[in-house]
C-alpha cells in the first residue's frame, strides 16, 4: 500500500493498492454496478495505468474539480477514474478500460479527503 498526500489539499490522502493474481474480478465488478461495495473506492484496470504518478496527478486533478465544483461525475473515485482514462467522457471509456470480468491485476485507491 502507497500513502500519497497533497501539498494543495492539507489533510487529505490518497491510499493505492494493487492486488495481483486476483481471481473475484468478476464479482467485484458486480458490487460495483450493483453499489453494494462496503467501502467507496476506486478500482481500475492495474494494465492500463501507466504509473503512481499518473494516479497522483488524476487524484489532484479531481480535488481541484470537487473545490471549484465542477465534478462531470458523481464522486471523487468516479472522477479519478474517468481523470485516467484516454477519453474526456467516461461514458466513452474504452471496453479495455471498463471491462473487469477477467483481470488479474487491480489497482484499488482510497481516498481520505477533508471538506472542500
Amino acid at each position: 500500500m502507497e500513502e500519497l498526500s497533497f501539498e494543495d489539499f492539507p489533510g487529505t490522502t490518497l491510499r493505492v493498492w494493487l492486488f495481483t493474481n486476483v481471481t473475484n474480478s468478476k464479482d467485484v465488478q458486480a458490487a460495483m454496478v450493483e453499489g453494494t461495495l462496503e467501502y467507496e473506492a476506486a478500482i481500475m484496470n492495474a494494465a492500463v495505468v501507466p504509473s503512481l504518478f499518473a494516479v497522483h496527478l488524476a487524484a489532484h486533478h479531481a480535488l481541484l474539480s470537487k473545490q471549484r465544483g465542477s465534478l462531470r461525475t458523481r464522486s471523487l473515485h468516479s472522477e479519478l477514474v474517468c481523470n485516467l482514462s484516454g477519453s474526456k467522457h467516461y461514458f466513452k471509456c474504452s471496453d479495455t478500460e471498463l471491462a473487469m470480468s477477467s483481470l488479474e491485476d487491480i489497482i484499488t485507491c482510497q481516498m481520505a479527503a477533508r471538506d472542500l
